[in-house]
This record gives structure tokens, C-alpha cells and sequence, in this order.
């Protein structure tokens, strides 16, 4: 999560090389380390609950990685102004939003995403490309509850798109792309076609963006195999719940109970089941 988020200083970007390399034993050494080193008062503290909060969520232990998060936003509320860095307070809320999101609790995601945002606006420098992200995962997360408000957190991404060329380069336009195509309109068959074809450009873009086995890449494939599963087209979403379940299984070595490992053994034994009843 905090390598998505941009550099911060020489410490935060030490640890987010870590995360995003996926070398989460060097992260927990690293943290331990920085704990003892770092005063009580010190701002990089944040920081390091940050990454501490990143290596606890890819361990599934979703209760620890929010408390370390909240811990990391309560010294970032502590402190003066002067000593907050905006991008610090927004990666905090961003990966508070994400626990949120794997914890299945939508609206209470949504809600760290939108602090994300308007931390982002109050920022001397926008990060439009964090912003861009930051609206798809709130349409996604909202489909279901919202579905007005996460349409227009869709049209937010999509101005931002047309206004900025150059994020089309970054990894939050494959955010972007998976959500305009799982709010894709699927009352007619040329609507299911588009949503098809968005699909593999959204792969495609996630592919060129990230590191292989990269975790992002289960919430993707899964993303995609629900919604083929909501139009009927159940060997397709077999077939994304199995890319799901690959990586997942890659990501997730020695850690047989993790609940993404758990989601995927059910997304495909549920798929199975329906299959079945459709061809006796």
C-alpha cells in the first residue's frame, strides 16, 4: 500500500521499497529496528505504524494492521501542523480505508478514502494520480451500497482522466479502467461486450504497471470473475477466480488460512456448484 503512494523521505521510502518488492520479513525488521531507534515524539513514527499496519494486512491480520494505522494517525494528530506531511496523513487514511475494504465494511472505507481526497486537494502539490485511485476504489467499494454515489465518484475519475494525460501511464489508471468497467451497464448484450473488452484492458494496464504476484492482482481477477458471475458467463469467472487464486497462492506462501487464500477457495468452490447445476 505505501509504495502506491509516492516517496516521502529517505525512511518511508525505504520501507515502502520493501513493501512493494514484497519482502515483508524485512519489513517487520525494519519496523522493530525504527521503533527502537525513533523518540516517542518523532514524525517518522507514522510512518513506520504504517508499514508495520502493511505487514500485518498481508499477514490477514486485518484487526492489528488498523490499530497500527489508527496509531499512526493519532501521532500524525498530535503533532503540529508544521511537522505533518500531507502525504503521510494521506497514505494513513488510504491504508485505514484499505483494511475497511478487506474487512467487507464498504461505507466505513469509503469514508478513509474520502479524508484521502481532501488532503490531497488541500495539498501545495496535488498527487492527481493518488486522487485518481482514490475515486475508483470508492466506486468500487460503493456499487453495491451506493450505486448513485459510486457513479459519481466514477465521473470524478473520469474528468481527472480527460484533464490529465500523463495518468494514463500510472498504475491508478488500471484502478480506473476495472472500475469503468465493472459500472459498466449490463441490461444489454453490447453493454457485457464493452464491459468484456474494458476488461482486458484493465488487466493489461495492471500487467505493465506492477511487479508479478502482485497482491492488487487478486482484488482484479476477483473483481472480474464477480461480475461475469453476476451475468451468468460462470466459466469465465472460473477462469478469473483461478487467475485470482494463482497469484493469491504465490503472494500468500506458507500462509494456507490467510483470508484472501480462504475467499478464493470459496469463490471457486461456489462457481463450481453453479456450474454444475447448469450443466447436470
Amino acid at each position: 500500500m505505501t509504495a502506491r503512494i509516492g516517496e516521502f523521505n529517505a525512511l518511508s521510502s525505504f520501507g515502502g521499497l520493501l513493501l512493494h518488492r514484497g519482502e515483508f520479513e524485512n519489513v517487520r525488521k525494519f519496523c522493530e529496528k525504527m521503533f527502537r531507534q525513533l523518540p516517542d515524539n518523532h514524525p517518522d513514527r507514522a510512518v513506520v505504524y504504517n508499514n508495520w499496519g502493511c505487514y500485518h494486512l498481508h499477514k490477514g491480520k486485518y484487526d492489528e494492521a488498523l490499530g497500527s494505522y489508527v496509531i499512526a494517525n493519532t501521532i500524525l494528530h498530535s503533532l503540529p501542523p508544521k511537522y505533518v506531511d500531507p502525504a503521510v496523513q494521506v497514505m494513513t487514511y488510504s491504508n485505514i480505508g484499505a483494511v475497511y475494504d478487506k474487512m467487507k465494511n464498504f461505507p466505513e472505507a469509503a469514508n478513509y478514502y474520502i479524508l484521502s481526497i481532501y488532503i490531497c486537494y488541500e495539498s501545495q502539490d496535488i498527487d492527481f494520480k493518488q486522487v485518481l485511485r482514490l475515486y475508483s476504489l470508492i466506486a468500487l467499494a460503493m456499487q453495491e451500497h451506493d450505486p448513485g454515489y459510486a457513479r459519481y465518484c466514477l465521473n470524478k475519475a473520469v474528468q481527472l482522466v480527460e484533464k490529465k494525460e500523463f495518468l494514463k501511464k500510472h498504475s491508478s489508471y488500471a484502478w480506473f479502467l476495472l472500475s469503468d468497467a465493472i459500472l459498466q451497464p449490463r441490461r444489454t448484450k453490447n453493454d457485457r461486450v464493452s464491459a468484456c473488452q474494458k476488461f482486458d484492458d484493465t488487466i493489461k494496464k495492471f500487467t505493465e504497471c506492477l511487479l508479478r504476484n502482485h497482491p492488487d492482482m487478486i482484488v482484479a481477477y476477483r473483481a472480474i470473475g464477480d461480475f461475469y458471475r453476476s451475468i451468468g458467463q460462470y466459466e469465465q469467472a472460473k477462469k478469473q477466480y483461478e487467475s485470482a487464486s494463482k497469484v493469491c497462492t504465490a503472494v500468500h506462501i506458507g500462509q494456507p488460512n490467510h483470508p484472501d487464500v480462504s475467499e478464493c477457495k470459496e469463490k471457486l468452490n461456489d462457481i463450481d456448484k453453479l456450474i454444475q447445476q447448469t450443466n447436470p
